[in-house]
């Protein structure tokens, strides 16, 4: 049988203690500590002896923790996905900016079609390099190399485009 560890533990706690519940008992346990008598003579029941507080006390503290807890790791997780998106959306307008002419021709069809999917050989260089940028992705398997395979543009890359500033830009590399 495994002995007892702190991290299993702590993990339990995470797992099955949702916010609510740690709420819930840190209420209850912190009126049990502070107002128990009070509440159990209105409910007409005997009061709390005083060796049970020291119990009241260590179950406002450990859900009052737990609670804590939770609080600031679901504040770093949006934290930490909104820093993501942000440098992901950083990364696309710098490589949307420096874009050449074969790749903004690929994007300009986007524009101009005004679809969020087209058909391209998987083979071609350019649409490659924009999927790996982050600005295409392959949306489907179905296809071959002769008739091709079907890319979209991703939300963040079509969002860019849609603003004027890179439409001029993408303007200018279209074929006269």
């Amino acid at each position: 049988m495994p002995g007892f560890s702190w991290d299993a533990l702590l993990k339990w706690f995470g797992d099955h203690l949702s916010p609510t519940y740690s709420s819930v008992l840190f209420i209850v346990f912190t009126v049990a500590l502070f107002w128990g008598n009070a509440v159990l003579g209105y409910l007409g029941l005997p009061p709390m002896p005083p060796q049970y507080r020291m119990w009241a006390a260590g179950g406002t503290l450990l859900f009052g923790t737990t609670l804590l807890v939770l609080t600031i790791r679901g504040l770093g997780r949006r934290i930490s996905n909104w820093w993501v998106s942000h440098q992901h959306k950083k990364a696309i307008k710098k490589h949307l900016h420096q874009l050449p002419a074969d790749q903004m021709r690929i994007l300009l069809e986007y524009v101009q079609s005004g679809k969020n999917s087209l058909v391209f050989q998987p083979t071609n260089g350019a649409v490659c390099d924009l999927e790996h940028r982050g600005i295409l992705y392959r949306s489907s398997n179905f296809g071959n190399v002769m008739a091709g395979f079907a890319y979209n543009i991703t939300p963040t890359a079509a969002e860019f485009l849609r603003r004027t500033e890179f439409q001029k830009i993408l303007l200018a590399q279209r074929p006269q």
